[in-house]
């Protein structure tokens, strides 16, 4: 039909003598093997292009071989040709929110497109570096667990290319704190009456977020509080496990210009599989009681 095809879909052509008589049925070869001829005399040659040694333009040559063999009064007369063709090596079309890189330990999604291949396109991925999540049609999901990821895309079993990544680090979250609705690094302080209860907020980066929205859930899973006077503490120092606790304890002894030592102990992140990992970061505030 065509001598050029894409590498991974069907080639297809007739084999047949352009003039012969009628009632004469021929035998036909395909690379040495028998070819069913049908009613029309033609021999149907049908095959997947195999990929093969690309030159700098994206093509490989290659060839086919037939032979027509026809009994006419007893004698048998043979044809030969040999069919010239050309192999294109297909396109990978690459989609994802951040196609530049990926993100350690997240869920990257990405879709995978060969054009050339259209209905015949049977994609398989596989990586070095990632874990493998495969999706609809084309869609592939990496989670990276190195510094570099290899994807390898093939189709039908066929070979269609490679595409590397470099894998970025996430980046840390912001630590926002409040005591009651009072910003903890509000310079002008916490009014003593107010000490009631403090929340802490892990908030994603928004560029992040943006890109792997399922992967930027954070939450403050362990921090400190300490009431202090001069260099001494005025209680014992407080762990809240999780994201609030209750401070008014400290409401009853403190004074104007005690300060208050808040220092974060622990941060979780949930990814896209719900599942949750500690993030490495420290961040400690004082604020200054009116």
């Amino acid at each position: 039909e065509s001598n050029t095809v894409a590498a991974g879909t069907k080639y297809k052509a007739d084999l047949f003598l352009t003039a012969s008589a009628s009632g004469i049925k021929p035998t036909m070869t395909y690379n040495g093997s028998p070819l069913a001829v049908g009613p029309d005399g033609h021999g149907k040659v049908e095959f997947t292009a195999r990929p093969g040694a690309f030159d700098q333009a994206g093509n490989a040559k290659s060839s086919w071989n037939g032979t027509i063999r026809l009994n006419t009064n007893g004698r048998d007369t043979t044809f030969k040709v040999s069919v010239p063709y050309t192999i294109t090596k297909p396109v990978m079309q690459i989609q994802s929110a951040s196609v530049q890189a990926l993100y350690y330990k997240c869920g990257n999604k990405l879709s995978v497109q060969v054009p050339a291949l259209g209905a015949q396109y049977q994609p398989a991925f596989s990586a070095s570096g990632a874990q493998v999540i495969s999706g609809q049609k084309g869609d592939v999901t990496l989670v990276p667990d190195a510094r570099e990821v290899t994807l390898n895309v093939s189709s039908g079993g066929n070979a269609i290319g490679s595409q590397t990544f470099k894998v970025r680090p996430i980046p840390l979250p912001t630590i926002k704190g409040f005591i009651g609705s009072t910003d903890i690094e509000d310079k002008r302080g916490v009014p003593a009456g107010q000490l009631r209860t403090i929340t802490l907020q892990a908030r994603p980066d928004p560029g992040f977020a943006t890109f792997l929205p399922d992967d930027a859930h954070y939450r403050v899973s362990r921090f400190e509080v300490t009431l202090a006077r001069g260099k001494r503490p005025v209680q014992q120092t407080q762990t809240i496990n999780g994201p609030q606790g209750d401070i008014s304890s400290m409401a009853n002894v403190a004074r104007a210009d005690d300060r208050i030592f808040v220092e974060v102990k622990g941060v979780q992140r949930q990814n896209f599989q719900q599942k949750v990992e500690d993030v490495n970061i420290t961040r400690s505030f004082t604020v200054s009681v009116q």
